[in-house]
């Protein structure tokens, strides 16, 4: 796992990648997850990340996602998850356009009496929500999915 200087940077993920797989020979695929962070280029990045990875023979096989536009737009997908963590009930706004999913939780957690924590928070919602809502309702998530088959 690399911070977001490093994420679609071949040599970094090469780097990261190469120790790991030299002790796990059953791993034979590379996932790059990349958030878009409300840049549209950032599909062509990944896209070419992973053909680079692909010409530096890595992995035999390297997949790439685009999360559309943050991770939490996966957890926004699916408004009887949000409801269920909150105990209350929320309107979502449509994952593929909300450009900051993060915001609208916090706002959604704030106006519950809550405070949003990615990680503890995330976590709760990450084990609420029904994975074929989300692949329905975000087609990065679908991606995501499908790359892990």
């Amino acid at each position: 796992m690399l911070g977001k200087q490093g994420v679609l940077n071949p040599r970094e993920i090469a780097e990261t990648a190469r120790p790991l797989l030299s002790k796990r020979s059953d791993i034979t695929k590379v996932l790059v997850l990349v958030d878009q962070d409300c840049n549209p280029g950032r599909a062509l990045q990944a896209q070419q990340t992973a053909e680079q990875l692909l010409q530096m023979r890595v992995v035999r096989e390297v997949a790439w996602c685009v999360v559309q536009h943050e991770l939490e737009g996966w957890f926004i997908a699916d408004s009887h998850a949000i409801n269920a963590v909150l105990k209350a009930t929320t309107h979502p706004p449509d994952p593929q356009v909300t450009c900051k999913p993060s915001e609208w939780l916090k706002q959604a957690f704030r106006r519950a009496g809550r405070r949003y924590n990615k990680i503890i928070e995330g976590l709760s919602l990450a084990k609420e929500i029904e994975l074929d809502v989300v692949a329905a309702r975000n087609p990065s998530f679908a991606c995501f999915r499908n790359a892990l088959l």
